[in-house]
């Protein structure tokens, strides 16, 4: 034991000098510019290495790596602001970047088919309490913070959206044979990503937030340009990835598909149609995954290709770990400025927040009340349920950099202005609220009710193809691994017909 914690030290040290050693390196190739302390590139690195630490920190404490990075950016804004030289871009650039990934994963995540599987428990789970939190989160924005009606439905629906971490939690209780005899897993797996898809989808349709000094055409037809467009985009992208001969290796494969997520969602966002590219981003996800399953195509396609997908989720898995995770959530944390919450602020974000927690939690009971669940399994499903990650994070923040970004661009600073800036900042405090508050509570329900509560039964079939397909990449995404949850002992290889029920 002792020279286990020996070598463990030294390892620490090491990681720590090749660390330095980096940053000496990038001083000198940068001649000493970009990167000396309150700098852009400074202010980058700094973000990642603290947002690297604080992961372990966090799964210390039996909580979600992402949680303590987010407490990073917190920390690094409101304790000497030594990030301060990365301007709104960059720090919308790290955020999008970021969302992107989430965003293809989602969209290959989503499958109405499993959904009608498991029964109307999952469409109910998944459409009726993001729709009811999201009249709720409206009603109280126009309310709270005096914001235009269409606005405030953005609000709503950014808040109602669901977390990737409850499909995380439910892999693991399938793993562990825990809740399959009624299908609890199968149910809340199947909901998130359709509930990801509702919800942007409505906040993209609402028009939401628009900058000052975006084109006129882009600003009077948000909403349809969005829809409209994303879709689109998403269907042309998709039909040039089927061309799989262009594409021979799955690492080309995935490639491509990130390249085309990354035009789209930062060329969207540029245009101020940040939504647009998103539904982009998921349509993308999902058409690719149906036309490299069907093989279509040809000739231009090499045939079915029944393990595109899986092998394009580790390769985002990946990514999401070890740059995108660490750089989106303390970039997000960041924008949570205690020097500019006041205590009214504090207060109606509260309300708004635990309003729209509450709210959720009594929708989520009644949309299982006939799915053939316990009212133990119900209530550890409500309480798993509430839980916010990214698109709030991502989503949520948005409207602040719009505001800045109306100030670089000279938008006079009038009474109108302070009132959109203000109120662009509760909605960012709400929703980093919101995170930090429903996140413990999720994995409480995840972690400790549900293994009590839960009937031990055989695996569920409807399960059984997602299961195989997504574990591994769920916990990457999120950090949930085996410290969460020890039971999971193996993960899939996609591709491997002995290890994997994808040929099925």
């Amino acid at each position: 034991d002792d020279r286990g914690s020996t070598d463990s030290f030294f390892d620490t040290v090491s990681y720590a000098i090749m660390g330095l050693g980096c940053y000496a390196a990038l001083l000198c190739t940068f001649d000493g510019a970009f990167f000396v302390p309150y700098d852009a590139g400074f202010a980058i690195l700094l973000l990642w290495s603290c947002a690297m630490a604080a992961g372990p920190i966090a799964k210390r404490f039996q909580l979600p790596p992402f949680l303590g990075m987010l407490v990073a950016g917190i920390l690094l804004r409101n304790i000497g602001d030594p990030i301060r030289g990365l301007n709104i871009a960059g720090r919308s650039a790290l955020r999008n970047g970021g969302f992107m990934l989430f965003l293809l994963q989602t969209g290959l995540e989503l499958d109405f088919t499993a959904a009608t599987k498991v029964g109307g428990g999952a469409l109910r789970l998944a459409f009726l309490p993001t729709l009811i939190e999201a009249s709720v989160g409206m009603a109280l924005g126009v309310l709270l913070f005096d914001v235009p009606f269409f606005n405030a439905v953005h609000l709503g629906f950014i808040l109602a959206a669901s977390s990737p971490i409850v499909t995380a939690g439910s892999m693991q209780l399938h793993a562990k044979g825990l809740g399959t005899v009624q299908g609890f897993p199968a149910v809340l797996t199947a909901a998130v990503p359709i509930s990801n898809t509702f919800a942007i989808a409505a906040a993209a349709a609402s028009g939401g937030w628009t900058a000052v000094h975006t084109f006129s055409v882009i600003e009077a037809f948000h909403g349809p340009i969005s829809i409209v467009g994303g879709v689109t985009g998403g269907i042309v992208g998709a039909v040039i990835l089927s061309m799989t001969r262009l594409w021979r290796t799955h690492r080309k494969r995935s490639i491509a598909v990130m390249l085309c997520g990354t035009i789209a969602l930062f060329g969207a966002s540029g245009l101020g149609l940040l939504l647009g590219g998103s539904i982009t981003c998921l349509v993308l996800a999902v058409v690719t995954s149906l036309l490299w399953d069907s093989g279509w195509g040809q000739p231009l396609a090499d045939g079915p290709l029944r393990d595109g997908a899986a092998y394009l989720q580790q390769d985002l898995a990946l990514l999401w770990r070890v740059v995108a995770e660490p750089l989106l959530f303390s970039s997000v944390g960041s924008e949570f400025d205690l020097s500019l919450i006041d205590l009214e602020m504090f207060l109606k974000a509260s309300t708004l927040a635990l309003c729209c927690m509450f709210t959720r939690a009594i929708c989520t009971y009644l949309a299982l009340l006939r799915t053939g669940l316990t009212a133990r399994e119900r209530l550890a499903a409500t309480l798993a349920w509430g839980a916010k990650c990214v698109v709030q994070g991502v989503l949520g923040t948005a409207p602040l950099h719009i505001v800045w970004m109306d100030e670089d661009h000279g938008v006079p600073l009038d009474g109108q202005h302070q009132h959109r800036r203000l109120t662009s900042q509760s909605f960012a405090t709400t929703v980093i609220m919101s995170i930090l508050v429903t996140v413990p509570i999720s994995l409480f329900s995840l972690q400790w009710l549900c293994p009590r509560w839960l009937q031990a039964g055989q695996e569920s079939k409807i399960l059984r193809a997602r299961t195989s397909r997504s574990v591994s990449l769920e916990e990457d995404k999120l950090g949930l691994c085996s410290a969460y949850y020890p039971a999971l002992s193996s993960s899939v290889v996609p591709g491997d017909p002995t290890a994997s029920p994808l040929k099925d």
